[in-house]
């Protein structure tokens, strides 16, 4: 069996499935969506769990965050 015939009859055939490249728009389009459904969930917290996220929430709303700061923060809640 020669193994370079059967690479040469899948790349002509075009095999079954091929991987899509997505375009900036999408990859947009998705961050929007995902972050849409991000902000629904809050919903599914608890009244304890708010509780404890408190002290987090009030200090990233903070105004006078230190740079380091707002970059953790920027970093973690927006993937930046």
């Amino acid at each position: 069996m020669n193994f370079d015939d059967d690479d040469n009859e899948n790349d002509e055939v075009g095999g079954l499935f091929k991987k899509k490249e997505k375009t900036k728009d999408e990859i947009a389009n998705e961050e929007v969506d995902y972050k849409q459904w991000l902000v629904g969930q809050q919903a599914s917290v608890s009244k304890e769990e708010q509780q404890q996220l408190k002290g987090l929430r009030d200090f990233w709303t903070k105004p006078d965050l230190d740079d380091g700061e707002k970059f953790l923060r920027d970093y973690i809640l927006h993937k930046k």
